[in-house]
């Protein structure tokens, strides 16, 4: 607690000196004692779970000792807030004597009660602080969300979510043989810290523009909301298959998305149409001998976005693959790893590879990689590996067919601030050299929805 307190305190001590410097007698008896805040702001949180601590300080300006006669919640024990004042729990508190230029620490949290509708609702209470005759109020205010709340959840028949409510999994969720989870347009899903989502049957999302499919981890306050690893993130086991995801957002997973093994002959294990990968800790998409069809979609803001291991069969047409340099990741893999091997302790194993990139870009900046596109062959099984009309950042990349690719011009992004997590991978008209480069593939629509004309831009997004 000492350590705190002097961590805390420091900025107060700052502007307690120059406050001194300005004042040499006791401040008004309007003002005994200040708020370092009026307000405690807790960000949305699901019903029946409880929030991070948030706090304030009381601080004593003058040169003689000052007692705080009092600091409670105005709700008293009917509040679902929870105070606690220099160690002490309330609802009430003190008497609590602040010596001449110190402070007292005030800690807020909440559990969130269950709130009368789906949206989101308000809970507010306030904390008194009361000396002698002088009082001041510290807001406090939260945002609440009911939810369906699964833990350890298997589900083993066709099941369908919707939107009505947000689901949080906690424990796990597992899809078991020969079970279809669909969750409808809309449906948003906030999974905890140890929750992996683990699919033997099929994994089915149908999002759309307006209304997409949502999976996030469930740490929804500041500091929290934009952290990578926030959740384990979706596997889809051996024997998993007719996985299709539209118009959904995977963002804040340590893994976004594991494929492990194709599913039968003629088909792919996993099909994802106008999809968001984002902020992953690890692998934004992790593919193990198994085969997936992308479309239209953007992996960004990953450790390494897209790893295709052991070999597999796979296709990607008009992706934008993206990473840039912020304060959670720090971009030191190339946004695209392809390889016909893997290494065991008994050695390496080969296996065949087919994958076609057509019409995507690979980019990446703000870090240490010189290459974006790694393609690795070792072993002599079936490889065929091409890109086509595809623009990245580095060297080609090696064993494979290249037509028409662009390389080393900056595909000018609408915006990028890696300070502000401002990534928008739309390309700027005319000055990009993405535009009206791709090769027709009968998309007839980006990533937005909006129509490609005869001559397609490079990427996931169609100019307009």
């Amino acid at each position: 607690m000492a350590s705190l307190r002097s961590i805390v305190t420091l900025p107060f001590l700052l502007w307690l000196l120059a406050s001194c410097r300005k004042e040499a007698t006791l401040p008004s008896t309007d003002a005994p004692f200040r708020l370092s805040a009026d307000t405690l702001h807790f960000d949305t949180l699901f019903a029946t779970t409880g929030s991070v601590t948030a706090g304030f300080v009381i601080a004593n300006p003058s040169r003689q000792p000052l007692q705080i006669d009092e600091v409670s919640l105005a709700g008293g024990t009917s509040s679902p807030y929870r105070i606690n004042t220099d160690g002490m729990p309330g609802p009430v508190t003190g008497p609590f004597r602040i010596e001449a230029g110190d402070s007292l620490y005030v800690f807020a949290s909440i559990q969130m009660p269950s709130g009368p509708t789906a949206t989101p609702f308000l809970v507010t209470d306030s904390i008194h602080i009361r000396a002698a005759s002088h009082k001041q109020n510290v807001q406090l205010i939260a945002y609440g969300q009911n939810a369906r709340f699964l833990r350890n959840t298997i589900i083993t028949k066709d099941t369908r979510f919707n939107d009505s409510l947000p689901y949080v999994i906690l424990g796990s969720l597992q899809v078991a043989t020969p079970a279809t989870l669909t969750l409808a347009r809309g449906t948003r899903v906030y999974v905890h810290a140890d929750a992996p989502i683990l699919v033997a049957g099929s994994l089915v999302a149908e999002g759309e523009a307006s209304r997409p499919v949502v999976f996030t981890g469930d740490r929804l306050d500041e500091g929290y909301r934009d952290l990578p690893g926030a959740w384990p993130g979706i596997y889809l086991r051996a024997g998993s298959s007719k996985n299709r995801l539209t118009h959904t957002l995977i963002q804040n997973a340590y893994n976004g998305l594991v494929a492990e093994q194709a599913a039968a002959s003629g088909s792919y294990q996993l099909t994802l149409r106008q999809c968001t990968v984002d902020n992953a800790a690890a692998a934004g998409i992790l593919a193990i001998s198994s085969s997936i069809d992308a479309a239209n979609s953007l992996i960004q803001n990953c450790e390494a976005n897209i790893v295709l291991a052991k070999g597999g069969q796979h296709r990607f047409s008009h992706c934008t693959v993206a990473s840039f340099a912020h304060r959670y990741l720090t971009h030191q893999s190339p946004v695209l790893f392809a390889a016909d091997w893997d290494s065991t302790r008994n050695g390496i194993t080969y296996h065949p590879l087919t994958a076609e990139f057509t019409n995507c870009i690979f980019w990446g900046s703000e870090g240490g990689v010189a290459n974006e596109t790694i393609v690795s062959r070792r072993g002599n099984t079936p490889f065929q590996v091409a890109f086509q009309h595809c623009l990245y950042r580095g060297a080609d990349p090696a064993a494979t067919r290249l037509e028409n690719n662009i390389r080393n011009l900056d595909p000018r992004f609408d915006s990028v601030n890696t300070a502000k997590r401002v990534f928008d991978l739309r390309i700027q008209r005319k000055m990009s050299p993405a535009i009206d480069q791709g090769l027709p593939t009968g998309l007839p629509i980006d990533r937005n929805g909006k129509p490609r004309d005869a001559k397609p831009d490079i990427g996931c997004y169609e100019k307009q």
